[in-house]
């Protein structure tokens, strides 16, 4: 099935949330680490009174894929440090992998 070409309108919304994603992720590692939290459900705990306060109409679907990402980005980063092969003092947010789930219409 081929995909229908998307408009400026639709490519602006996805940047526009892409973005917030990226800021609820970096949210997300910052508690993570300040808090020696690796468990995503105890991330996600911390964070999401605040993000839903900030993004009121954020569905919760991001908080809880960002606190899951957030989490194997924190696990992953404490294995790397414990090798001394950590570069940076926490991780950083290089590329982002969202889920987008699929809408019927």
């Amino acid at each position: 099935m081929k995909s229908r070409p998307l408009t400026r309108t639709k490519i602006k919304i996805l940047g526009n949330t892409i973005e917030i994603y990226k800021e609820v992720l970096s949210i997300a590692l910052d508690y993570g680490l300040r808090n020696k939290k690796k468990s995503f459900i105890k991330i996600r705990e911390g964070i999401y009174e605040s993000i839903k306060s900030k993004f009121p109409k954020l569905p919760t679907h991001y908080i809880h894929t960002a606190s899951k990402d957030a989490s194997t980005r924190i696990k992953s980063f404490i294995s790397m440090k414990k090798k001394n092969k950590s570069y940076t003092s926490k991780p950083l947010i290089k590329n982002i992998s969202l889920w987008l789930e699929r809408l019927s219409g």
